[in-house]
């Protein structure tokens, strides 16, 4: 399966989460994060590095752990925690729909990055009329993303740009879009657990 076809949901009776796929990769990272020094996971490499075959090579090996329900290893040198930024790029880029719509972004194009009440009021409003699911996919990859760099540092400045085009499968993103994401990241990442079920719930 590739990773456009991870979408089965939770049963009703629990939060709506992105899919436990997704989830079990964002998991794995985080507690060998936390159980690491600050500052010594390598979580993300570039992409157009010279490591391009190794990195595919990862990517191929953690997409079959994933299909088969394996639960993931620790300090295994074919499956590293840096391949999960990546397969979670990709996943954002497949999906039907972007998780932040053009419509999204039009909406915020009056908006600055200066945080007054009436600004924060107008993107709160905004997240909410996002459906559901895509509200909660980005606000649960934005605190992964954000307690691993916070962590364990930004390793390449043009991360952010990447998770941008990825979240609106547009390239280059719009200004905008990047100013959302930071936003957004610095907000949830204060929430020290995982998923940011307060947060979440803050949106809905």
């Amino acid at each position: 399966a590739s990773p456009s076809s991870i979408a089965r949901q939770p049963a009703s009776t629990d939060p709506l989460l992105p899919p436990k796929e997704v989830m079990s990769v964002m998991q794995w990272v985080l507690i060998q994060s936390r159980d690491m020094k600050p500052g010594t996971l390598e979580w993300w490499t570039d992409p157009l590095s010279d490591n391009h075959a190794r990195m595919e090579s990862e990517l191929r090996e953690l997409q079959r752990y994933v299909e088969h329900g394996w639960c993931f290893p620790r300090d295994n040198f074919q499956l590293p925690c840096r391949s999960a930024a990546p397969f979670l790029l990709r996943w954002l880029g497949v999906l039907p729909e972007p998780i932040v719509p053009p419509q999204a972004i039009q909406a915020i194009q009056g908006l600055n990055a200066e945080l007054t009440d009436e600004r924060r009021s107008k993107r709160g409003r905004l997240l909410r009329e996002l459906k559901e699911l895509p509200r909660v996919v980005l606000l649960t990859v934005l605190c992964f993303f954000g307690q691993i760099s916070s962590r364990h540092g930004s390793f390449f400045s043009d991360f952010p740009a990447r998770l941008a085009c990825a979240l609106t499968q547009q390239a280059p993103a719009p200004e905008m879009a990047l100013w959302l994401i930071h936003v957004l990241t610095e907000e949830v990442k204060a929430e020290r657990r995982f998923p940011p079920l307060q947060t979440i719930g803050a949106y809905s």
